[in-house]
C-alpha cells in the first residue's frame, strides 16, 4: 500500500554512527469470499494483459529529526526583547549607620545646626575624686573638690525631635554621611499587542523593523571641569565634544563631572554610533537596544519537541510566523488522506478526515 522513505540520520546515534536509508512498507494481504474472514481487501482484476494495477503512496521524509552528530533537533524560534533606556543623574546620601539613603533636604535638615534649640535639661555635681554625682548642697558646702555639669539636649525645629548631646553630635556629624553622584539606568520593555516583551524576531521585522534600526545611543550626560581651582588659563568647564578636541596633556587638567537631573541629549544611530572613534564611544550609553536569542518552542501540553514531518506533533498549536512553521500535517496525514481518496478498507469518514487534517491550522498541503 505504502512505502515511506526514512531520512538517513533517523537512526544515528552519536557522531560515531553511520546514517542508514530505510524505508517503511505498509502491506495488506488480499481477500475474496472464502478467506474466512471479512472481504475488506479484495484483489483487483487484471488488464488483458494479466497485469494488476492499484495505486501506491509514496513519501520521503524531508526534516531529518536528527543532525548530523545523531542529536535531535528540536523546534525553536528566533525572539527578540526590545528595550528603550532613559538616565537620570541623581544625588545620593547615604547614612553609613544603617545604609539608608535620605533626601538631600532631609540631611541639610539634620546636619545644620542652626537648626536645633539647644536646651538646658539638668545640672550634674560631680565630685572629683571619684567622679561620684552629688547632690547640691554637698557641693555648694565645697566647691573646690566638686565641678558642676551642666547636661543639654537638643529640639531639632522642623518637627520638634528631642535628641541628648551624644545623638545630637552623632548626628550632625557630616563625616556619618557618604554623599555620591550616581546615574540611574530606567528601562522600558516594549511589549507586544499581548502584553509580552518576548517578540518574535520575524514579525517583528515585518512589523516594526529591522533590529539594526533599533539599536540606539546617547551622549553621557556631564561635562569636564579644571581639576586646579586656581587656574585662570583655560576654561572652568567645557563639554565632553570639546575634551575629546583637546591634547593628552590638556586632557589630563580635566576630571568628568556628572551633570544632575535627566539626561535629554541627541540620540544617535548605530551606524553613527559605530563611525565614532574608540575614545568617544566609551562616552555614550545605550538608548534603544534589541536583543536576540534562541529557544526551543513548547506545544500545548508545554512539552518541548523535536522537528520532523512524519506526522503533526500538535494538532492544537498555531502557527503564528509564516516563516517557521512548528507543526503541521506531514507523512501520516497524506496517507490518511490517501486511503480516504481510494476508498481503502482503513480510510476514515468525511467527518473523521476533517478533524485529523484540521483545515483551520494548516497550510495547504
Amino acid at each position: 500500500m505504502a512505502v515511506v522513505g526514512l531520512h538517513g540520520n533517523t537512526f544515528k546515534n552519536g557522531k560515531s554512527g553511520t546514517g542508514t536509508k530505510t524505508s517503511v512498507l505498509f502491506v495488506q494481504k488480499w481477500t475474496d469470499e472464502d478467506c474466512g474472514y471479512p472481504n475488506i481487501c479484495p484483489k483487483p482484476d487484471a488488464d488483458e494483459n494479466g497485469n494488476i494495477d492499484y495505486p501506491i503512496f509514496f513519501a520521503t521524509m524531508q526534516e531529518p529529526s536528527k543532525d548530523n552528530s545523531g542529536d535531535k533537533i528540536y523546534v525553536t524560534e528566533t525572539y527578540v526583547n526590545w528595550t528603550s533606556y532613559k538616565y537620570t543623574t541623581v544625588k545620593l546620601i547615604i547614612r553609613k549607620s544603617d545604609k539608608m539613603i535620605i533626601s538631600e533636604e532631609e540631611y541639610n535638615q539634620i546636619v545644620n545646626k542652626e537648626n536645633y534649640d539647644k536646651v538646658e535639661k539638668n545640672i550634674i555635681y560631680i565630685r572629683k575624686l571619684d567622679e561620684e554625682s552629688v547632690t547640691e548642697e554637698e557641693y555648694l558646702a565645697n566647691k573646690k573638690a566638686h565641678k558642676k555639669k551642666i547636661v543639654y539636649e537638643y529640639k531639632r525645629k522642623n518637627d520638634d525631635a528631642i535628641l541628648t548631646e551624644e545623638e545630637y553630635k552623632e548626628i550632625t556629624k557630616k563625616s556619618n554621611y557618604l554623599i555620591k553622584i550616581e546615574t540611574i539606568t530606567i528601562p522600558e520593555e516594549h511589549k507586544t499587542e499581548d502584553g509580552k516583551t518576548k517578540f518574535i524576531k520575524d514579525l517583528f521585522v515585518k512589523k516594526i523593523g529591522d533590529l539594526e534600526s533599533h539599536k540606539k545611543w546617547i551622549l553621557k550626560n556631564s561635562i569636564f571641569v579644571l581639576k586646579d581651582n586656581n587656574d585662570t588659563e583655560n576654561k572652568k568647564e567645557i563639554s565632553i565634544v570639546e575634551w575629546l578636541s583637546l591634547d593628552t596633556d590638556e586632557r589630563a587638567l580635566y576630571k568628568e563631572d556628572n551633570i544632575l537631573g535627566d539626561n535629554n541629549n541627541d540620540i544617535i544611530s548605530n551606524e553613527e554610533y559605530l563611525n565614532l572613534p574608540n575614545d568617544a564611544q566609551k562616552f555614550y550609553l545605550k538608548a534603544e537596544d534589541v536583543v536576540e536569542y534562541e529557544e526551543r518552542v513548547k506545544d500545548t501540553h508545554d512539552h518541548i519537541f523535536v522537528k520532523h514531518d512524519l506526522f503533526n506533533h500538535d494538532p492544537k498549536m498555531k502557527n503564528i510566523n509564516p516563516n517557521n512553521i512548528y507543526s503541521q500535517n506531514g507523512i501520516a496525514e497524506a496517507f490518511i488522506k490517501f486511503a480516504y481518496d481510494n476508498k481503502l478498507s482503513f480510510a476514515p469518514t468525511e467527518e473523521e478526515l476533517n478533524q485529523i487534517m484540521h483545515p483551520e491550522n494548516e497550510l495547504p498541503f
